[in-house]
């Protein structure tokens, strides 16, 4: 039984009830941390087709992903495999040498197999999360660790800088730390977490446009009872209580406001889905995914999405299903988030 799993560009990693973590996708830099990477010939990759067992030392209770690295929390331990660009592997080295004697090629070694970050080890890791090429790790005490790539202030230490271990922010510290039972989440360039209020924490590149959030800072959503948040490349989706919200710079309507409005600079409500409880929300590169409680009110008005091409697996009864409610995909203009809030 699947209970968990996360993605990265181009592959996968789930775990499984009984503690075991599966990957599959391309494994170019063993990020599907299986402990061997095959070598790369003219115009073949090394992809997994089939689910396989990653190498890892004990129970797993989480994974994340980023680009072209994987973390693994395994027995309140950090692991971790795969591409170590910009120090997100978090042993103090990004693997890189030089593949040229005459010029300069920077290539960067595999990491095939998942190894504990020892920076870390003496804590009690309760919750990883990854963004795109950035990590960050909660500790029973309330310690927020990040490392990685530092563009855009996105680990929340005040300065761009790449760190190669783990670092704690400031921020969290004293009576400012982060609750055990806080979620957060990695974007491209940003970095969201749950602090004491309950309040939504966020730094980094928050807006296309205009300045970096070099730490932590306090959002409008505050007094939510967040359970699930994620980030997009430009945006972010926060299922907290009986409502969804959302904002950000949106390409495809993934933040479910409708056909007549497509971003919003500041957090609103997604009335599509306002009023029913949502599980978990996901996010990426034009779309957003929302696991849904069959009881929802709204799931009936929702359409259905009917495959162009028969999909084999797909029972034909499904595929042929008409749609329900409105054609026009998940409609409402939403409302402003302070307003939405006052008559909750």
């Amino acid at each position: 039984l699947v209970i968990g799993g996360s993605g990265g560009r181009n592959h996968s990693v789930v775990v499984t009830q009984a503690g075991e973590s599966f990957s599959f996708g391309l494994n170019s830099h063993g990020q599907c941390g299986t402990g061997s990477v095959k070598a790369k010939t003219r115009g073949i990759d090394d992809i997994i087709l089939t689910p396989q067992k990653c190498l890892l030392p004990g129970a797993c209770t989480q994974v994340a992903c980023g680009t072209e690295f994987s973390l693994w929390l395994c027995d309140h331990k950090v692991y971790a495999a795969g591409c170590g660009q910009y120090g997100v592997l978090g042993d103090g080295s990004d693997h890189s040498y030089n593949a040229k004697d005459a010029s300069i090629q920077i290539v960067y070694e595999p990491v095939a197999t998942p190894k504990q970050i020892q920076h870390i080890a003496s804590q009690n890791v309760i919750r990883i999360a990854a963004g795109q090429q950035h990590c960050m790790a909660l500790d029973d005490l309330g310690n927020l660790f990040s490392w990685g790539n530092g563009g855009y202030c996105r680990l929340g230490h005040r300065i761009q800088q790449d760190e190669f271990k783990p670092r704690r922010i400031e921020t969290f510290t004293g009576r400012n730390a982060v609750p055990r039972d806080a979620v957060m989440a990695g974007g491209q360039t940003s970095s969201l977490c749950v602090g004491n209020g309950p309040c939504l924490f966020q730094w980094g590149k928050l807006k296309v446009s205009g300045d970096n959030q070099t730490y932590p800072t306090a959002s409008e959503i505050n007094g939510w009872n967040i359970r699930s948040i994620a980030c997009g490349p430009n945006t972010f989706v926060v299922a907290a209580e009986n409502s969804i919200i959302t904002w950000g710079q949106a390409i495809a309507g993934e933040l479910g406001y409708g056909p007549l409005k497509k971003s919003s600079a500041n957090p609103m409500k997604c009335d599509a889905l306002d009023g029913g409880y949502v599980h978990q929300v996901a996010a990426g590169l034009g779309f957003t995914a929302f696991l849904v409680s069959p009881n929802h009110p709204k799931l009936m008005e929702a359409p259905i999405w009917n495959p162009p091409i028969d999909i084999p697996g797909i029972p034909g009864e499904i595929a042929a299903a008409p749609k329900r409610g409105g054609g026009g995909g998940l409609g409402g203009r939403g409302n402003g988030l302070a307003k939405a809030r006052a008559a909750a």
